[in-house]
């Protein structure tokens, strides 16, 4: 139950992230994170890995744009 709600956060974050962007036209997705909550985000020898990454990733690819991480 707590994956799923971490995912459905994590869904919301992303759309809300896309309907901020500066333009239609825009291709990059910047996202601040917080890489303190494993398996979700963690850093792993200098690079934020996790679940929530892998859903960036994949949105990303299906959307063909890229993303940005900051780190907060």
């Amino acid at each position: 139950m707590k994956r799923l709600f971490l995912v459905l956060t994590t869904a919301i974050l992303v759309l809300s992230i896309l309907a901020c962007s500066k333009s239609p036209e825009s291709k990059e997705i910047k996202v601040a994170v917080s890489p303190a909550s494993p398996p979700m985000l963690f850093d792993d020898k200098g690079q934020i890995v996790g679940v929530d990454m892998d859903i960036f990733q994949g949105y990303c690819q299906s959307r063909a744009c890229t993303f940005k991480v900051a780190s907060v």
